[in-house]
């Protein structure tokens, strides 16, 4: 489920933004790790911006979920 979030101005709008992700996830039937939970709260406090977070996200994301795996060759 994509959900268009409106454009936060302020502090209370950031955590507000922060706290309906998060519950739409839990309805989704998915845990939020408390790391991710951690980043958005600091994305709300301004002291990282949503890329930063995103891409901690995916690097944490990547290490857990999808192990390195070698390339597979074309032998033909």
């Amino acid at each position: 489920m994509k959900v268009k979030m409106k454009p936060a101005n302020t502090t209370q709008q950031r955590l507000e933004n922060a706290e309906y992700a998060i519950a739409a996830q839990r309805i989704e039937g998915l845990t939020v790790p408390p790391e991710t939970i951690e980043d958005l709260m600091r994305v709300v406090r301004g002291e990282i911006t949503t890329d930063a977070a995103r891409a901690a996200l995916l690097r944490r994301f990547q290490c857990r979920v999808m192990p390195a795996t070698p390339p597979v060759s074309d032998s033909r």
